[in-house]
């Protein structure tokens, strides 16, 4: 039997990708005025939302157990028993689906209105090469294996996860930025028509948007 125990998390680094100078850069690029009249597409959502990943590397340690089982779980010279820390590095990934990014198109008053949705964790990754066991205590004739050191692995990626899906300010950070990036893109394609665009966030997602409109229409 495998157990976990608490762990510790470090940060050592956090690198946000929302430069100013890098996005002015390619603002040009990811802006054309469509046929349609439309202010935005996929393509130039889905930049936006890739500019806008927060990535987190860390620096972490974790303790695992594992218990004897059969004859030997009553403690027989401990065989079997295994305990050890570990330290590895790992990287943590936040960001925007940008299949859910909805932008409307600018009304009368220059009023552009968009959906953000909530920011997820899209990445988790410990680098298996970088696993150094630095505390051991075993029980007799038992040593730390290669098995042990993939099951840490397996353990330290669904650690990373739930502490990731957990880490509201990560994730609050992604989307703010997404968010700022969106609002800049916008802004700076009404100037490039001689226009000026307001941004309005929507708290609703479009299908629920659509569902709220419905139950408002049935009841008048």
């Amino acid at each position: 039997m495998v157990e976990r125990s608490k762990s510790f998390t470090k940060i050592v680094l956090a690198v946000v990708f929302f430069a100013i100078a890098v996005f002015i850069f390619f603002v040009p690029y990811l802006f054309k005025k469509k046929e349609d009249g439309s202010i935005s597409s996929y393509s130039e959502i889905s930049e936006i939302c890739e500019l806008a990943t927060l990535r987190c590397y860390y620096h972490n340690a974790a303790e695992i157990t594992v218990e004897p089982e059969g004859l030997f779980k009553y403690g027989l010279f401990k065989y079997g028993y295994k305990k050890f820390w570990i330290e590895y590095d790992g990287i943590k990934e936040f960001g925007i689906d940008a299949g859910k990014v909805d932008v409307h198109e600018p009304d009368s008053n220059g009023v552009v209105k968009i959906y953000v949705p909530q920011a997820q964790v899209l990445n988790v990754y410990s680098d298996p090469d970088t696993i150094n066991v630095v505390i051991v205590d075993t029980g007799k004739f038992t040593n730390i294996s290669v098995e042990d050191h993939a099951l840490a692995h397996s353990y330290i990626q669904a650690e990373m996860k739930e502490k990731a899906e957990d880490d509201t300010s990560s994730l609050a950070e992604a989307r703010e930025n997404a968010k700022n990036l969106l609002k800049d893109m916008i802004i700076n394609a009404g100037n490039k028509m001689g226009k000026d665009y307001k941004v309005v966030w929507i708290d609703d997602a479009p299908n629920e948007q659509q569902t709220k409109s419905s139950e408002t229409s049935e009841g008048i």
